[in-house]
């Protein structure tokens, strides 16, 4: 349980890393003859990259995780990333969590325990 969590926060930090970098470059330009340009910037980004990379280096974790736990124990657990990501999101990039927001991730939680406990 413990290295699936690991490997969830790891996924959520990526994605985190991802967003970050992806707001440095911008959205998809118009078709325009600048999408080389653009996807350039992506692949060379470091936000991007770092992300990316942590994303490949958990793969093998999750697969390990996947090999201990039951899949109905294991995928629930990657709800948590969503609590991480929210979380990440609120701290870091000071965006706005709902009290309705903030309710849901409360449910997610103990869904996730739920489950976790009637293995």
């Amino acid at each position: 349980m413990a290295l699936a969590l690991i490997v969830v926060t790891a996924a959520a930090v990526a994605q985190a890393l991802v967003k970050h970098g992806m707001d440095r470059v911008g959205g998809r330009p118009t078709y325009d003859g600048h999408i080389l340009g653009w996807t350039q910037q992506i692949i060379t980004d470091p936000y991007v990259l770092g992300g990316f990379i942590m994303i490949l280096i958990a793969v093998p974790f999750w697969l390990e995780v996947l090999s201990r736990l039951p899949l109905s124990v294991a995928y629930p657990m990657a709800s948590f990333g969503i609590v991480i990501a929210v979380i990440i999101g609120a701290l870091v990039m000071k965006e706005h969590i709902s009290a309705l927001r903030g309710f849901g991730l409360a449910l997610t939680i103990v869904g996730v325990f739920v489950i976790a406990k009637s293995q």
